[in-house]
């Protein structure tokens, strides 16, 4: 039987940035886009690889990259893609031979320049039923040995190595939360979201975006644009406020959803980023997440 055409295959709209756009911004789209991946172009059509959720958890957990690096800098692998007469075959022995998830579907015109049609990703071959589960296995066992050799060699470091860890960091960060507050899930997410955003916005660039690192996948997402040079503005105060405000509490209570979210962090992220933020932070802003007893 003949393998069907690319062409009628199931294709994600490509997000294309051009390769003097930053880590930050690549995020962004990304998560705008409710997307993995955004293709890198040379700014003169042509493409020059594929920039994901996995290199920028690397980028920031690993290498300590600032988020304001092209994207150039950090896309150094080539384009690895099928053109647009190629056949699900073509595209399962590339994600085979690469062991890679992402393919993108590829025009090359005359003038030499390219134009991305869509991207197939393994998950939705999975999900239509298109591939063979031997294929499958074979791709993701390729792709944990591929991790895992690179781990040997001290190249791979991060606590994102896979979307089953992405989601349990996540649940185990909002359960303590809950288990500290009192809060619901949603409630506890609201919390984590409100207080990291002030905590990112208050601290260095660098201190935050080494902080970020280590937060859930999720988080990290959606709180890249947050990062930013120390903004004075924010003070214990306002946190405090910000605090009774959104969940209607009074100042004590407000201190209490404070101080379980800051036992929650203390336990999610390693001593020594808490030891970092405590030096970042002006006095009166760590003590508001502390008890007093623990301060004498």
């Amino acid at each position: 039987m003949k393998s069907p055409s690319v062409q009628t295959l199931p294709l994600h709209k490509p997000i294309i940035l051009k390769k003097d756009k930053s880590i930050r911004q690549a995020a962004l789209a990304m998560n705008r886009n409710h997307v993995g991946s955004v293709i890198v172009s040379d700014g003169h059509g042509v493409l020059r690889g594929l920039f994901t959720d996995r290199d920028l958890a690397l980028a920031l957990a690993l290498k300590n990259m600032e988020t304001s690096v092209p994207l150039g800098e950090i896309t150094q692998h080539s384009l690895l893609y099928v053109n647009e007469s190629a056949t699900l075959e073509n595209v399962i022995d590339l994600m085979k031979k690469y062991a890679i998830r992402r393919v993108p579907v590829v025009r090359s015109r005359p003038n030499g320049k390219q134009t991305c049609l869509g991207i197939i990703t393994l998950d939705d071959l999975i999900k239509e039923g298109l591939i063979d589960k031997k294929d499958e296995v074979q791709i993701l066992r390729s792709q944990l040995k591929t991790t895992h050799e690179r781990h040997s060699r001290g190249r791979l470091k991060s606590i994102f190595r896979s979307q089953e860890h992405k989601e349990h960091a996540m649940f185990t960060f909002l359960k303590s939360i809950t288990e500290n507050t009192g809060l619901s899930r949603v409630s506890a997410k609201r919390l984590a979201l409100e207080s990291l955003t002030m905590i990112l916005g208050r601290v260095p660039e660098k201190p935050g975006t080494k902080l970020l690192a280590q937060l859930p996948h999720e988080l990290q997402m959606q709180l890249l644009s947050e990062v930013s040079p120390a903004d004075r503005s924010i003070t214990a105060t306002l946190i405090l406020e910000q605090t009774q405000k959104n969940f209607k509490v009074p100042p004590k209570k407000a201190q209490e959803l404070l101080q379980g979210f800051w036992r929650a962090l203390s336990k999610a992220v390693s001593s020594s980023e808490i030891r970092k933020l405590e030096r970042e932070l002006p006095k009166e802003i760590i003590q508001i997440f502390y008890s007093r007893s623990s301060l004498t």
